[in-house]
């Protein structure tokens, strides 16, 4: 139309003008947006590289809690092992001679507990000697030598 002299020759130039502008502005838009979605997709692979991060000290925490949870349970059962204690509630009567950190082994007698309540003798006779002329409950005397 402008060689037919139909447009004038400043507003084919305008046209082209605003035509290559629009090319242009759509050529950076595009750009542009590759450009984000790529940032995008290194955000995406940033986060999920720092949740397994995360997941591995997770695991990592929960194998040592683990590991620190059956120690207290062993430290624990060592103490409870260790621990003076006697068979019955009752009075001390009788105390050995032990001082503060001496060592003691396992079932080693310290003292004598006297349990309260009225005081009861058990008799244990070898059942050949004892055989129809000791009865269960019988009542009988004690004597003690030396008292």
């Amino acid at each position: 139309m402008a060689a037919a002299g139909g447009v004038a020759e400043i507003d084919v130039l305008r046209a082209r003008s605003e035509a290559q502008r629009l090319a242009a502005a759509r050529a950076t838009g595009s750009a542009e947006q590759r450009r984000q979605a790529a940032e995008a997709q290194t955000r995406d692979a940033q986060a999920r590289s720092r949740v397994q991060a995360l997941r591995g000290q997770l695991a990592a925490l929960d194998g040592e809690a683990a590991a620190l949870a059956a120690g207290v349970t062993r430290l624990r059962a060592e103490l409870e092992r260790l621990q003076l204690r006697a068979p019955v509630d009752g009075t001390v009567a009788d105390v050995q001679g032990a001082s503060t950190g001496s060592w003691v082994t396992e079932g080693q007698r310290l003292a004598t507990v006297v349990p309260a309540g009225t005081l009861r003798v058990v008799a244990d006779f070898a059942a050949a000697s004892a055989l129809g002329r000791v009865r269960p409950g019988q009542v009988a005397r004690l004597q003690l030598d030396g008292f």
